[in-house]
Protein backbone atom coordinates (compact mmCIF):
# COMPACT_ATOMS: atom_id res chain seq x y z
CA UNK A 1 0.00 0.00 0.00
CA UNK A 2 2.66 2.38 0.86
CA UNK A 3 4.79 1.92 -2.30
CA UNK A 4 1.69 2.00 -4.07
CA UNK A 5 1.22 5.63 -2.60
CA UNK A 6 4.91 6.75 -3.17
CA UNK A 7 4.54 5.88 -7.27
CA UNK A 8 1.12 8.15 -7.34
CA UNK A 9 3.16 10.86 -5.56
CA UNK A 10 6.08 10.46 -7.55
CA UNK A 11 3.72 10.96 -10.90
CA UNK A 12 1.80 13.60 -9.47
CA UNK A 13 5.03 15.58 -8.70
CA UNK A 14 6.72 14.70 -11.90
CA UNK A 15 3.62 15.95 -13.60
CA UNK A 16 3.57 19.12 -11.35
CA UNK A 17 7.04 19.44 -12.26
CA UNK A 18 6.46 18.96 -16.49
CA UNK A 19 3.53 21.96 -15.92
CA UNK A 20 5.69 24.43 -14.63
CA UNK A 21 8.59 23.97 -16.95
CA UNK A 22 5.69 24.45 -19.87
CA UNK A 23 4.14 27.28 -18.21
CA UNK A 24 7.48 28.59 -17.50
CA UNK A 25 8.60 27.91 -21.17
CA UNK A 26 5.26 29.53 -22.80
CA UNK A 27 5.67 32.26 -20.64
CA UNK A 28 9.30 32.89 -21.50
CA UNK A 29 8.59 32.32 -25.27
CA UNK A 30 5.93 35.30 -25.07
CA UNK A 31 8.18 37.42 -23.22
CA UNK A 32 10.73 36.70 -26.21
CA UNK A 33 7.99 36.89 -29.00
CA UNK A 34 6.84 40.40 -28.19
CA UNK A 35 10.52 41.87 -27.29
CA UNK A 36 11.66 40.87 -31.11
CA UNK A 37 8.50 41.74 -32.83
CA UNK A 38 8.50 45.08 -31.00
CA UNK A 39 12.40 45.70 -32.12
CA UNK A 40 11.53 44.75 -35.97
CA UNK A 41 8.05 46.41 -35.93
CA UNK A 42 9.87 49.98 -34.26
CA UNK A 43 11.90 49.99 -37.40
CA UNK A 44 8.93 51.11 -39.55
CA UNK A 45 8.86 54.25 -38.23
CA UNK A 46 12.75 54.53 -40.67
CA UNK A 47 10.94 52.68 -43.28
CA UNK A 48 10.00 55.30 -45.16
CA UNK A 49 12.91 57.74 -45.20
CA UNK A 50 14.90 54.50 -45.80
CA UNK A 51 12.50 53.02 -48.68
CA UNK A 52 12.89 56.34 -50.40
CA UNK A 53 16.65 56.46 -50.33
CA UNK A 54 16.97 52.97 -51.37
CA UNK A 55 15.99 54.15 -55.37
CA UNK A 56 19.17 56.01 -55.37
CA UNK A 57 20.85 52.42 -55.61
CA UNK A 58 20.28 51.96 -58.69
CA UNK A 59 22.48 54.68 -59.65
CA UNK A 60 25.28 53.62 -58.42
CA UNK A 61 27.78 51.63 -60.75
CA UNK A 62 26.94 48.20 -61.29
CA UNK A 63 23.46 48.27 -59.53
CA UNK A 64 22.09 46.12 -62.06
CA UNK A 65 23.48 42.91 -60.38
CA UNK A 66 20.32 40.10 -58.17
CA UNK A 67 21.86 41.08 -55.03
CA UNK A 68 21.46 45.04 -55.41
CA UNK A 69 18.34 44.17 -56.28
CA UNK A 70 17.42 42.01 -53.26
CA UNK A 71 18.64 44.50 -51.45
CA UNK A 72 16.29 47.15 -52.36
CA UNK A 73 13.45 45.25 -52.74
CA UNK A 74 13.86 43.84 -49.41
CA UNK A 75 13.75 47.10 -47.92
CA UNK A 76 10.51 47.93 -49.61
CA UNK A 77 8.84 44.83 -48.87
CA UNK A 78 10.00 45.48 -44.95
CA UNK A 79 6.48 45.25 -43.90
CA UNK A 80 5.54 42.07 -45.46
CA UNK A 81 8.77 40.60 -43.56
CA UNK A 82 7.38 41.80 -40.19
CA UNK A 83 3.96 40.36 -40.53
CA UNK A 84 5.68 37.34 -41.60
CA UNK A 85 7.77 36.82 -38.51
CA UNK A 86 4.56 37.85 -36.31
CA UNK A 87 2.46 35.35 -37.86
CA UNK A 88 5.22 32.61 -38.23
CA UNK A 89 6.81 33.47 -35.31
CA UNK A 90 4.22 33.44 -32.51
CA UNK A 91 4.21 32.22 -29.24
CA UNK A 92 1.52 29.43 -29.84
CA UNK A 93 2.27 28.52 -32.67
CA UNK A 94 6.00 27.42 -31.38
CA UNK A 95 6.96 25.48 -28.33
CA UNK A 96 10.56 25.97 -28.90
CA UNK A 97 12.33 29.01 -28.13
CA UNK A 98 15.12 29.05 -30.69
CA UNK A 99 12.04 28.35 -33.07
CA UNK A 100 10.48 31.45 -32.02
CA UNK A 101 13.48 33.68 -31.85
CA UNK A 102 14.48 32.27 -35.80
CA UNK A 103 10.93 32.47 -37.19
CA UNK A 104 10.42 36.05 -35.42
CA UNK A 105 13.10 36.93 -37.09
CA UNK A 106 12.71 37.30 -40.58
CA UNK A 107 12.66 40.69 -40.84
CA UNK A 108 16.34 40.27 -40.16
CA UNK A 109 16.60 39.44 -43.63
CA UNK A 110 15.62 42.78 -44.99
CA UNK A 111 18.64 44.98 -46.11
CA UNK A 112 16.89 47.40 -44.08
CA UNK A 113 19.25 46.71 -40.82
CA UNK A 114 21.77 47.05 -43.36
CA UNK A 115 21.45 50.79 -43.01
CA UNK A 116 19.82 51.10 -39.56
CA UNK A 117 22.58 49.43 -37.68
CA UNK A 118 25.21 51.96 -39.22
CA UNK A 119 23.32 55.03 -38.89
CA UNK A 120 22.40 54.22 -35.32
CA UNK A 121 26.24 53.14 -34.51
CA UNK A 122 26.97 56.33 -35.86
CA UNK A 123 24.36 58.35 -33.58
CA UNK A 124 25.40 56.65 -30.73
CA UNK A 125 29.25 57.75 -31.32
CA UNK A 126 28.51 60.69 -32.08
CA UNK A 127 26.42 60.85 -28.66
CA UNK A 128 29.26 59.59 -26.95
CA UNK A 129 31.45 62.02 -28.55
CA UNK A 130 29.58 64.97 -27.69
CA UNK A 131 29.25 64.07 -23.78
CA UNK A 132 32.81 63.73 -23.70
CA UNK A 133 33.78 67.13 -25.68
CA UNK A 134 31.06 68.65 -23.29
CA UNK A 135 32.95 67.29 -19.69
CA UNK A 136 35.97 68.75 -21.70
CA UNK A 137 34.55 71.84 -21.89
CA UNK A 138 33.40 72.31 -18.66
CA UNK A 139 37.14 71.21 -17.35
CA UNK A 140 39.13 73.92 -19.67
CA UNK A 141 36.44 76.73 -19.32
CA UNK A 142 37.31 75.69 -15.50
CA UNK A 143 41.07 76.19 -16.08
CA UNK A 144 41.00 78.92 -18.28
CA UNK A 145 38.37 81.11 -17.21
CA UNK A 146 40.38 83.05 -14.42
CA UNK A 147 43.01 83.49 -16.49
CA UNK A 148 40.62 85.74 -18.92
CA UNK A 149 38.78 87.19 -16.39
CA UNK A 150 41.34 88.57 -14.61
CA UNK A 151 43.39 89.98 -18.43
CA UNK A 152 39.80 91.55 -18.84
CA UNK A 153 39.21 93.44 -15.93
CA UNK A 154 42.85 94.48 -16.76
CA UNK A 155 42.38 95.76 -19.85
CA UNK A 156 39.56 97.84 -18.71
CA UNK A 157 41.29 99.58 -16.35
CA UNK A 158 43.47 100.49 -19.21
CA UNK A 159 43.52 103.30 -21.34
CA UNK A 160 44.70 102.34 -24.85
CA UNK A 161 45.47 106.07 -25.87
CA UNK A 162 47.39 107.31 -23.11
CA UNK A 163 49.34 103.62 -23.40
CA UNK A 164 50.20 104.33 -26.88
CA UNK A 165 51.22 107.98 -25.97
CA UNK A 166 53.51 106.78 -23.37
CA UNK A 167 55.17 104.63 -25.18
CA UNK A 168 55.44 107.29 -28.00
CA UNK A 169 57.21 109.50 -24.84
CA UNK A 170 59.52 106.21 -24.05
CA UNK A 171 60.38 106.40 -27.48
CA UNK A 172 59.30 102.44 -27.71
CA UNK A 173 56.83 102.60 -30.80
CA UNK A 174 55.56 99.45 -32.29
CA UNK A 175 52.59 98.24 -33.64
CA UNK A 176 50.13 95.56 -31.43
CA UNK A 177 49.77 92.84 -33.71
CA UNK A 178 47.15 90.29 -33.83
CA UNK A 179 47.35 86.43 -35.22
CA UNK A 180 47.90 83.49 -34.20
CA UNK A 181 51.38 84.44 -33.70
CA UNK A 182 53.14 87.66 -32.92
CA UNK A 183 54.93 87.32 -36.05
CA UNK A 184 52.13 88.08 -38.66
CA UNK A 185 51.55 91.03 -40.42
CA UNK A 186 48.14 91.97 -39.65
CA UNK A 187 47.27 94.82 -36.77
CA UNK A 188 44.01 95.88 -36.19
CA UNK A 189 43.95 99.46 -36.92
CA UNK A 190 45.64 99.76 -39.78
CA UNK A 191 42.90 97.52 -41.69
CA UNK A 192 41.62 100.46 -43.86
CA UNK A 193 45.08 101.13 -45.24
CA UNK A 194 46.54 97.79 -46.91
CA UNK A 195 50.04 100.08 -47.76
CA UNK A 196 50.18 100.73 -44.01
CA UNK A 197 49.72 96.85 -43.50
CA UNK A 198 52.44 95.98 -46.00
CA UNK A 199 54.67 98.75 -44.41
CA UNK A 200 55.21 97.03 -41.65
CA UNK A 201 57.87 94.45 -40.78
CA UNK A 202 56.50 91.88 -38.70
CA UNK A 203 60.22 90.72 -36.90
CA UNK A 204 61.55 94.06 -36.55
CA UNK A 205 57.72 95.17 -35.07
CA UNK A 206 57.75 92.69 -32.71
CA UNK A 207 61.47 92.79 -32.08
CA UNK A 208 60.53 96.55 -31.18
CA UNK A 209 57.82 94.87 -28.39
CA UNK A 210 60.26 92.11 -27.06
CA UNK A 211 62.93 95.15 -26.36
CA UNK A 212 60.39 97.10 -24.66
CA UNK A 213 59.07 95.48 -20.79
CA UNK A 214 56.26 98.30 -21.40
CA UNK A 215 55.12 96.98 -24.88
CA UNK A 216 55.88 93.61 -23.69
CA UNK A 217 53.59 93.73 -20.84
CA UNK A 218 50.91 95.31 -22.87
CA UNK A 219 51.32 92.37 -25.75
CA UNK A 220 51.06 89.71 -23.24
CA UNK A 221 47.92 91.17 -21.87
CA UNK A 222 45.88 91.48 -25.07
CA UNK A 223 47.72 88.86 -27.33
CA UNK A 224 44.81 85.82 -27.30
CA UNK A 225 46.51 82.43 -26.80
CA UNK A 226 43.78 80.31 -25.79
CA UNK A 227 44.54 78.37 -29.07
CA UNK A 228 48.09 77.42 -27.07
CA UNK A 229 46.77 76.54 -23.87
CA UNK A 230 43.83 74.66 -25.67
CA UNK A 231 44.99 73.24 -29.04
CA UNK A 232 41.85 71.16 -30.05
CA UNK A 233 39.53 73.92 -29.94
CA UNK A 234 37.21 72.66 -26.94
CA UNK A 235 37.20 76.68 -24.74
CA UNK A 236 33.88 78.35 -25.46
CA UNK A 237 33.51 80.95 -23.35
CA UNK A 238 31.23 83.92 -23.00
CA UNK A 239 34.33 85.42 -20.79
CA UNK A 240 36.53 84.81 -23.39
CA UNK A 241 34.42 86.23 -26.01
CA UNK A 242 34.60 89.39 -23.66
CA UNK A 243 38.07 89.02 -23.71
CA UNK A 244 38.40 88.73 -27.33
CA UNK A 245 36.64 91.55 -28.47
CA UNK A 246 38.02 93.57 -25.60
CA UNK A 247 41.52 92.81 -26.89
CA UNK A 248 40.04 93.90 -30.68
CA UNK A 249 38.97 97.38 -29.51
CA UNK A 250 42.06 98.18 -27.39
CA UNK A 251 44.22 96.54 -30.24
CA UNK A 252 42.43 99.36 -32.57
CA UNK A 253 42.74 102.55 -30.45
CA UNK A 254 46.45 101.36 -29.33
CA UNK A 255 47.51 101.21 -33.68
CA UNK A 256 45.15 104.05 -34.40
CA UNK A 257 47.38 106.35 -32.18
CA UNK A 258 50.50 105.06 -33.08
CA UNK A 259 49.66 105.47 -36.68
CA UNK A 260 48.59 109.06 -36.12
CA UNK A 261 51.96 110.03 -34.60
CA UNK A 262 54.04 108.61 -37.29
CA UNK A 263 52.06 110.07 -39.90
CA UNK A 264 52.63 113.22 -38.55
CA UNK A 265 55.64 113.22 -37.65
CA UNK A 266 56.61 111.43 -41.11
CA UNK A 267 58.67 108.48 -39.61
CA UNK A 268 58.94 106.19 -42.33
CA UNK A 269 61.89 104.43 -40.62
CA UNK A 270 59.36 103.07 -38.33
CA UNK A 271 57.37 101.39 -40.59
CA UNK A 272 60.09 99.22 -41.88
Amino acid sequence: MSQILDRKYDSVWTLYNKKNKTDYSMKNNKTIFFTLIGIYAAALLAWPFLSFGAIFAFDAPGSDTPLNFYFVFSIWLYPLFVILGYTWGHHKRNSSTLAVVLKTSIPLLSGIWLMIIPIGAHMITDALITTEDETLQIAIKEKLDPIYQKRLESIKQRDPIQDAKEAIKRNEIAFLPSGLTPYVGYYRGLDGDKNEQDKVDPEKNYSRIENSPYLKEIHDLVFDDSHTRDPKGHYISNVHNQYYVATWTYKIAFNTEILSYLKQAKIESEFK
